[in-house]
């Protein structure tokens, strides 16, 4: 269900949407599992969960009103100007009654896009959500995402509060990951503290990754916390090792096992198929069901992969987050490394956040080049924006992407983004990519919108 609001492309600070209890109980008894608010100006999207809705119902019992305002970024203070900075801070909230606010979504879980320029020299894995609490402290949200081709960063939460665009100056100018494929999502979990740098300077991005490690980076992604966690249950673990608490974690929630005889071999390499396992352990312990994003692919090495681990590697790649490697190899065995498990936790953020975003350009896990097109990688010759793309039987390219050409289409009366991109032979995702805008914005007759040059 979608909730459009036109401002009349007024600018304004503050907008305010009504959800009826009649609607709140229709969705619930249709059991719609997404209800998405649109906003035009201030240009902000908010995506509901099915099980969102039911917690403001049964907290409400009422009408309830959405509420985005546009605060002061000059009145912040401490920590939050420091993160902040002049960037944009959106107050979001839900109200009910006289004065009242629903204070969280229980199970549920809402996803909030805003737009934002990258500003001079900042680099876009650096940026993330912030959210500000009633003391003025300062949380970063790992699970968000800046989309530099659209230019909007998105995130998700269970709660609304006082939300920001923060910049974290990490240390990802790692000498050993230029040109290497995996580079910006290397940057992403360096820059949001999952990975450290095995040097000041060295990230090793092909060296192997460790139980211990992989384990840890899950549990600063679940932002757990450890803290109760003083003594090992298992006897390779040292009670004072960095990892101790979070192993403790991943047993206790049944993410991963240790490997017999009281071990867990936390320095032990993680294999491509243990890392599928792990990885849907994780969706299961923190009740995110992995969407099908892409059909089912039949490695061609299917049959090397151990009867424990199918399930979970046909399901992580269906959903995207694991990839095939060249020859339409899945490697099971094979070590996984820490450029390939960064990888891994980028398209899993991306993912949680917005699924519809796994089709068109994705790279594989030997870093080449793909193009999926309703689930299915395209094979053979494909002309896409312009340009021709050869690609082999498994629907790898020796290709490089080129920046999308364009022209301009002004738009017409009764026109759409669905209507233009069966019109002119697109997709809709080009449209968004190349204006900046969503599939869901408001658009008017006499507007000049970008379009893929055919």
């Amino acid at each position: 269900m979608i909730l459009r609001v036109d401002t009349g492309s007024k600018t304004g600070s503050h907008v305010t949407v009504n959800l009826p209890k009649t609607v709140q109980d229709t969705i619930i008894e249709k059991k719609i599992v997404n209800t998405i608010v649109v906003v035009d100006n201030p240009d902000i999207r908010i995506g509901m969960d099915l099980a969102t809705v039911q917690e403001i119902n049964k907290q409400a019992k009422s009408d309830v009103n959405i509420a985005a305002t546009r605060t002061d970024s000059g009145k912040l203070t401490g920590d939050a100007k420091k993160a902040i900075g002049s960037r944009p801070v959106f107050d979001l909230k839900v109200n009910y009654g006289n004065g009242k606010a629903v204070s969280s979504f229980g199970a549920g879980s809402v996803s909030v896009t805003i737009p934002y320029t990258l500003g001079a020299n900042e680099n876009a894995g650096n940026v993330q959500a912030v959210y500000v609490d009633a003391k003025g402290k300062v949380h970063w949200l790992t699970n968000s995402v800046y989309d530099s081709a659209e230019k909007v960063l998105r995130f998700s939460t269970d709660h609304f509060s006082t939300y920001g665009i923060g910049y974290k100056q990490a240390n990802t100018a790692f000498t050993d990951i230029a040109g290497h494929w995996a580079k910006e999502d290397i940057e992403f979990v360096a820059s949001r503290g999952l990975f450290s740098g095995t040097s000041e300077t060295k990230f090793s991005p092909n060296t192997a990754m460790t139980r211990g490690m992989f384990v840890t980076a899950l549990g600063r992604l679940a932002n757990a916390d450890v803290s109760g966690y003083a003594k090992s249950s298992f006897n390779d673990v040292k009670d004072d090792a960095y990892y101790m608490g979070y192993i403790e974690w991943a047993s206790k929630n049944n993410i991963v096992n240790g490997v017999g005889n009281g071990r867990f071999a936390p320095d032990q390499s993680i294999t491509r198929e243990q890392m599928a396992v792990i990885m849907t352990g994780y969706a299961k312990t923190i009740g995110y069901t992995l969407p099908k994003v892409h059909i089912e692919n039949i490695f061609a090495d299917n049959a090397k992969i151990s009867t424990y681990a199918k399930e979970a590697v046909k399901q992580m790649q269906m959903a995207g987050v694991i990839s095939g490697k060249n020859g339409n190899l899945f490697d099971p065995q094979g070590t996984a490394t820490r450029a390939e498990a960064s990888a891994v936790l980028r398209r899993f953020v991306e993912l949680a956040i917005s699924s519809d975003r796994l089709q068109g350009w994705t790279m594989n896990d030997s870093g080449k080049w793909m193009y999926y097109e309703n689930g299915k990688p395209v094979t053979g010759k494909k002309d896409i924006n312009g340009s021709t793309y050869t690609f082999d039987q498994y629907g790898v390219t020796a290709d490089v992407p080129t920046n999308l050409r364009y022209t301009t289409y002004t738009m017409q009366k009764g026109d759409s983004f669905w209507s233009i991109a069966r019109k002119l032979n697109c997709t809709m995702s080009e449209l968004e990519r190349l204006n900046n805008k969503s599939r869901f914005s408001i658009i008017h007759p006499g507007d000049v919108l970008r379009v893929p040059e055919k």
